[in-house]
Parts: structure tokens; C-alpha cells; sequence
């Protein structure tokens, strides 16, 4: 059992903060499965559907509304209660029209943020690294483990490759085709993702690229004026003018 166990569960309390669990109340919390959000960035969708939106009662309840169908995830049916929940993911809770989505915050790290209309319909994702594969085509590879090729007519042509790094794409779900593109450039808008200022949002006011790891800083201006600084990788763009996204 104890085997088992560990493969499938793990002790409420070495569980991640983020999932917003009592870490008293029962011994063992189920353990995300292998997937689009690593263990310590993700939040089982038992935990979501039953702790955190109240939605089910037990573990015998929760698993009913996932095998009827009326959780989606990104526009698509999930019903595996362990399936990793990340940030920026779209919720669907089909039988009663509610949506949220994903965002940061400083103390939760992760909350639900209920969404409506057209927002719905689309989400942000953000290009880790992106590879050349055959003929010339460039994959990119997102934050939540989603890939998209994009075809290149001429591979010698620089100026077809306008994705970089760090760069925000917004995807209409669940089809990902790209409706727009937020560069990770200085005046744009951005949410810091990760830190101790997880959740707060700003302009990028400059991006200071050093050399070694996790060493690139980048500072934000906020609606105050008020100057944030935050590691590159902690920084999420969201909007030109305005945030694409609503926020709490």
C-alpha cells in the first residue's frame, strides 16, 4: 500500500503550497500526473473541483462530475482527477457555464479567477524555447507543454522567425490557432509569475540580460509609478495598451 501510495498520492503535508489543501485534515493528497504543468506549478483537478471551488464533497463525488464530462481544461473534456492544472489554463465547468482562469498571486501562488464573454474563448501562452525540425519549420514549445509547428516557406529567410523567447501568443481554444502576439520587450505589459511579488502587473521599464543562470532582471512600472524588479523568467507579458486578460 505504502508503494502504491507513493506513485499515486503524497503526504498532505510535504504537499506543494499552492494547492490549497488542510494539511492536518487527512494524511495523503493525490499527486499530479505526469503532464502539461510540472508538480510544484500544477494543482491536481480533484483538489480544484472538490477544496478549492466546493463543486464536490468527496473523492466519490468528484470523479462522478469528471466521468460525466463536465470539466474541460483548454476547450478539452478532462476526467482524470489527477490531471496537472497550471497557470493560465482555462476551466470549464460545463453543467452550470462557469469559467476561470488560472493567474498568480502573491500568497496562493495560484488561484481561480472567474472569467466571462469573449475571454473565455482564448488563452496566453508562453514560448519557452523553440527548435528548427524538418524542412525548416519552426516548433514552439509553450509554458504549458503545448507545441505548435510553424511552417517556413524559405528557411534562409530570417524574417519569417518572428517568435522569440519569452514572447506571448494568444491562442484560441481549443483549435491554438494564433490571433495575437505580445513581445517580451520593454513598454510592454506584464504579470509577474513567480517571487514574492507573484500576481502584481506593470510595464516593463527595462530588461537587464546577464549571464548565468536565473541572473537576467527585469523591472516593471506599475499603475502607481512605483518601480518592481523580477527575475526574467518570472515575467509574463499580457497586453499593449491594455491587459488582454481580466485580473482580480
Amino acid at each position: 500500500m505504502a508503494r502504491m501510495g507513493s506513485k499515486k498520492h503524497l503526504k498532505r503535508l510535504a504537499s506543494p503550497r499552492l494547492w490549497q489543501i488542510h494539511r492536518k485534515e487527512a494524511k495523503w493528497a493525490p499527486r499530479t500526473r505526469p503532464g502539461p504543468h510540472p508538480l510544484n506549478k500544477s494543482i491536481p483537478l480533484q483538489i480544484i473541483i472538490r477544496d478549492m471551488l466546493g463543486y464536490a464533497k468527496t473523492y466519490r463525488e468528484t470523479k462522478k462530475i469528471l466521468a460525466e464530462g463536465n470539466v474541460l481544461i483548454d476547450g478539452v473534456v478532462r476526467a482524470d482527477e489527477r490531471f496537472p492544472v497550471g497557470l493560465m489554463d482555462v476551466i470549464e465547468i460545463r453543467k452550470i457555464d462557469k469559467f476561470y482562469r488560472v493567474l498568480p498571486h502573491p500568497s496562493k501562488e495560484l488561484i481561480l479567477h472567474e472569467i466571462g464573454g469573449e475571454e473565455v474563448t482564448f488563452k496566453l501562452c508562453q514560448l519557452i524555447n523553440k527548435v528548427t525540425v524538418k524542412k525548416g519549420n519552426i516548433q514552439l514549445n509553450f509554458h504549458d507543454g503545448r507545441n505548435i509547428l510553424v511552417k517556413v516557406q524559405d528557411p534562409t529567410n530570417p524574417v519569417e522567425d518572428t517568435y522569440k523567447s519569452r514572447d506571448v501568443l494568444q491562442l484560441v481554444l481549443p483549435n491554438q490557432e494564433t490571433i495575437n502576439h505580445f513581445k517580451f520587450e520593454e513598454d510592454v505589459l506584464a504579470i509577474i509569475i513567480g517571487g514574492k511579488n507573484a500576481g502584481l502587473v506593470g510595464r516593463i521599464n527595462e530588461i537587464e540580460k546577464r549571464i548565468g543562470h536565473h541572473a537576467s532582471v527585469v523591472t516593471l512600472e506599475n499603475a502607481q509609478g512605483e518601480l518592481i524588479r523580477t527575475a526574467l523568467e518570472y515575467t509574463f507579458p499580457i497586453g499593449t495598451d491594455e491587459p488582454i486578460i481580466s485580473l482580480p
